[in-house]
């Protein structure tokens, strides 16, 4: 009986902190968050090289203003979303002017499959994806 209380002792002991680190809200910092776009938009707009170093800027600076927005305004949830807009209309702009025609096209597309629900993004990305190998990143 002993060893049964302190198995599950020990049990949740390990368990435990998991539990509390799902629960709790893992924000990243504003250079992770542009890395991470970079990274995804290099992997499926397939990038050059001289495209890659401005797309991170331009990740970099939209991260960083959509951080400071949140810690300006929490609470004030209109206003928030308003500003929110703003950034995100000026960051497709300037990814218009560094991106081509079809990348440009082939993001808006990829924006449009990650709004759709979870079991239709799937066959969304696979038209844009083509025949390219999966989980290429």
């Amino acid at each position: 009986m002993k060893t049964l209380v302190k198995s599950f002792i020990a049990v949740l002991i390990l368990i435990v902190p998991f539990i509390a680190f799902a629960q709790g809200k893992y924000q990243m910092d504003p250079e992770e968050k542009a890395q991470q776009m970079t990274k995804h938009m290099y992997a499926e707009l397939d990038l050059s090289k001289d495209q890659m170093k401005e797309v991170e800027k331009i990740n970099l600076d939209h991260a960083t203003q959509i951080d400071n927005v949140h810690q300006e305004m929490q609470g004030l949830r209109e206003k928030k979303f308003d500003e929110m807009k703003k950034l995100r209309a000026a960051h497709e702009a300037q990814l218009q002017k560094v991106l081509t025609e079809d990348q440009y096209k082939k993001l808006i597309l990829m924006q449009r499959c990650n709004k759709m629900p979870m079991n239709r993004q799937k066959d969304c990305r696979n038209d844009f994806r083509g025949d390219r190998k999966k989980g290429r990143m």
